[in-house]
């Protein structure tokens, strides 16, 4: 159950994001308060940001909070996975909850298990129906419920611009929403 608490947080969170932005932040800077933020208001023990490239099908890590195991620049394959029919073509939100989900998901899913991760928490950015990469948010098995969404949901919008600018070409097709 949310309460007023969480609200505010979220709220404080949303302006400290917004802020950030606005301002012309480094990257590196804004996806440490992003991290922080989604940290502080549902939690995580992995959180990566991947930018989705249409026309290779591939994503690419655009920040996370394990550089070591997830290198930033890092690139898969994603496009014909279940999952990335989900998430990347159909701009729906992946909640997993236990080993059949991760390996569903995830071909990586024995490097996560070992991580000691067992739930995921994925957000796409999409914009007039074109996703463009994803917030994944990953921790121990049973951690994520239905709600964490909506939050996960609202701060993703703060953090549109981080993968806007990643391509100039894609933000032209956007035409009224980047004037």
């Amino acid at each position: 159950m949310t309460d007023f608490m969480d609200l505010k947080t979220l709220m404080s969170e949303m302006d400290t994001l917004s802020l950030a932005i606005s301002q012309g932040e480094e990257r590196s800077v804004t996806w440490l308060k992003a991290d922080r933020a989604y940290n502080k208001l549902i939690g995580h023990q992995l959180f990566t940001a991947l930018y989705y490239n249409r026309k290779t099908g591939e994503v690419e890590r655009l920040y996370s909070s394990d550089p070591t195991t997830y290198p930033v620049g890092g690139t898969k394959k994603l496009e014909q996975t279940p999952w990335g029919k989900l998430v990347l073509d159909q701009g729906e939100v992946f909640l997993g909850n236990g080993e059949q989900d991760l390996r569903w998901a995830f071909p990586d899913y024995q490097v996560l298990k070992k991580m000691g991760l067992g739930s995921a928490l994925n957000i796409p950015i999409t914009i007039k129906g074109r996703t463009f990469g994803t917030i994944n948010l990953l921790h121990k098995t049973g951690h994520f419920v239905k709600d964490h969404k909506y939050f996960a949901t609202i701060l993703a919008a703060f953090l549109v611009p981080l993968f806007l600018d990643r391509n100039k070409g894609e933000v032209a097709l956007l035409g009224e929403y980047v004037r």
